[in-house]
């Protein structure tokens, strides 16, 4: 395992569901086992289609179909640093249905202005019953 980012993290979400802190339903996404910077001022949930790599097309950069700001919380010597996100439903919305459909990272913004990943994985949609 990587010692700076988490990998093959499994999300599921309910299409059209709220994931909100005052519902105590945010997403948070813990830093165990691995090694994040302490002084991280902004990370962002962002979600992707899969690139068709075996189209014969140049590669080219994703759009994020959500990005979402969050907050971060550094380690303590008892607790894992911690990425939240509030996922409101107009964002759920713009999901389809599918199993590991979508590919998801959580990136985290420098104050010296670069960007880190800090993880990455796959993201099913679950149909709401609504």
């Amino acid at each position: 395992m990587s010692t700076s980012y988490l990998q093959n993290l499994q999300l599921e979400l309910v299409q059209g569901d709220d994931y909100l802190e005052v519902d105590t339903r945010a997403l948070h996404v813990y830093g165990r086992a691995v090694c994040w910077p302490a002084a991280i001022p902004a990370v962002k949930f962002l979600v992707f289609e899969p690139q068709n790599e075996c189209a014969g097309f140049a590669a080219v950069q994703a759009v994020a179909i959500i990005d979402i700001d969050g907050t971060f919380v550094p380690a303590t010597p008892s607790t894992p640093a911690d990425a939240k996100f509030d996922i409101p439903r107009v964002e759920t919305l713009k999901l389809s249905p599918g199993i590991r459909r979508y590919m998801l990272e959580v990136r985290a913004l420098m104050g010296s202005g670069s960007v880190i990943t800090l993880a990455r994985g796959q993201l099913t949609v679950l149909s709401s019953q609504l």
